[in-house]
């Protein structure tokens, strides 16, 4: 009998002890999270432009920009032969420059972007260590505008990347109506023997004269950019729109091809050594740029 009394007080103890936890263990919780919260405030998921959620690791890029006040012309004008279409474009912000290889590859570093292609000698990707400054090339569609999302920017439209490199006045190149010699990244007909020791691009800042009347540099030459604009070729094959000239003109050619008019469709996988890019934003991403991996 004694033994018998003995267990029924020691599960009444037990039975207490796991009624007063139920009861303490919740007012524990809600004063250590409310301590805890007031103490760390919580981590906000950073986002980009679109207010989708960016890497936490995203480089403060810090490329310049140049604003554009938006205005009125006519897309693809050339005086003479075609009217072109009048557009309104709304003001934005757009790279200086081209993308380089240096910022391509802060993206790469942190895992958000692809390598580019090293297919052919011109791809500078496999010279990354001595062509940093050079615009990152043989990237597709898909991998031009995962890295404008990263840095918080987007591709340009096609109307957008026009009326940067022109302005209102429908000239024929960014700069007015001179000849292009020596004023752009171009190597026509240049032999492979050549291409392997000089390359195919040229450091986005070395032809200072490629400027078009907002500022913005080398939309003549060096490398033809991706654009956000859809267009639909032949057999209902989806495409996107480059804009601009590169440096590789084929002998062939009857003359430089870098008027700013210049436009080529590919689809989004499509690559080559003289295609590249730019970003632009609707309002001015600032901030300071982490230095790149070796």
């Amino acid at each position: 009998m004694a033994r018998l009394k003995t267990r029924l007080r020691i599960r009444v103890q037990r039975r207490y002890v796991a009624w007063l936890a139920c009861l303490t263990l919740p007012s524990i919780l809600i004063s250590f999270v409310w301590n805890y919260g007031a103490k760390y405030p919580r981590l906000v998921q950073p986002t980009d432009a679109s207010g989708q959620p960016r890497s936490a690791n995203s480089p403060a890029e810090g490329a310049p920009m140049k604003h554009i006040p938006g205005g009125s012309f006519r897309l693809l004008e050339e005086k003479g032969a075609d009217p072109g279409t009048p557009v309104q474009v709304a003001p934005f912000w757009i790279d200086v420059t081209e993308v380089t290889v240096e910022r391509y590859a802060l993206c790469v570093n942190a895992g958000r972007c692809t390598p580019p292609r090293e297919r052919w000698d011109t791809c500078n990707w496999r010279r990354r260590e001595s062509r940093g400054k050079h615009p990152v090339n043989c990237v597709d569609w898909l991998q031009a505008n995962t890295y404008c999302t990263w840095v918080a920017k987007r591709l340009p439209t096609e109307e957008e990347w026009e009326f940067a490199g022109r302005g209102t006045d429908g000239r024929l190149y960014p700069w007015g109506a001179e000849a292009p010699d020596q004023r752009v990244c171009l190597k026509r007909g240049v032999s492979t023997a050549t291409l392997r020791n000089e390359g195919g691009t040229c450091p986005v800042d070395l032809f200072s004269r490629d400027l078009s009347p907002f500022g913005v540099l080398g939309m003549a030459g060096n490398v033809k950019e991706w654009t956000s604009s859809v267009t639909i070729l032949p057999g209902n094959l989806r495409a996107r729109v480059l804009r601009g000239g590169g440096w590789n003109v084929d002998l062939l050619s009857p003359a430089p091809t870098v008027r700013i008019i210049e436009r080529e469709m590919l689809t989004e996988a499509a690559y080559a050594a003289d295609l590249g890019f730019r970003c632009a934003s609707d309002k001015l991403v600032e901030r300071k740029e982490a230095a790149p991996k070796r």
